[in-house]
């Protein structure tokens, strides 16, 4: 329009196209994973299209991959550093990809089982208390084992060895722990009752 006469109108046309998907904000569930831990990548996904996320997840142990899923499980030890690589995706484009890493903490031990000797004690015996079977999954072997005695639900002695204090009737329990020098594993018991005879 040239402010007398309009000319005749011209146009164009433009597709907008898929934008690029992001992620970020990328971390471990749990926080502080152990080999015995599944493990899992939280992050946030964003897409200006509000496409649905479709992103993939790669894994890393130590330099070496370890495929790729929504989780990690198996064969790790203490002392692995694991990578989650988050590569954002929605179903038309890949975005750039984010990553964070982690070092596997250490398991505590788990005991096999717990025993007094003798089974069947009678007054004047001197019990002995043992762990067995205790097992980690990081490899360590080298436990140190603390024991508690009770006698009929009260505290009486720290030690592998109850000597005395008993009377027939009387329920004994030792309650053991194990240590590998970092973690302390769950507490496991055994009891016996005192022969009246």
């Amino acid at each position: 329009h040239d402010g007398s006469i309009a000319g005749t109108p011209a146009s164009d046309t433009v597709t907008i196209q898929n934008a690029t998907p992001a992620a970020s904000a990328v971390e471990f569930m749990p926080a502080n994973p152990t080999a015995q831990d599944i493990i899992s990548c939280a992050y946030v996904f964003s897409d200006s299209d509000n496409d649905a996320d479709q992103s993939a997840i790669d894994w890393d142990v130590g330099g070496t991959s370890y495929g790729s899923g929504p989780t990690l499980s198996g064969g790790l030890v203490r002392g692995d550093i694991v990578t989650c690589t988050v590569n954002p995706d929605d179903g038309q484009a890949t975005g750039a990809p984010v990553s964070a890493s982690i070092t596997i903490a250490n398991s505590a031990p788990v005991i096999g089982s717990v025993s007094i000797i003798p089974a069947q004690p009678v007054v004047g015996d001197s019990l002995t208390c043992s762990e067995a079977g205790t097992t980690d999954i990081d490899g360590d072997s080298n436990f140190t084992a603390s024991y508690q005695w009770s006698i009929n639900g009260v505290f009486v002695h720290s030690g592998a060895q109850l000597n005395g204090g008993f009377v027939g009737g009387d329920s004994v329990l030792c309650s053991v722990v194990v240590s590998d020098g970092q973690d302390t594993s769950s507490a496991m018991t055994s009891a016996v009752s005192v022969d009246h005879s």
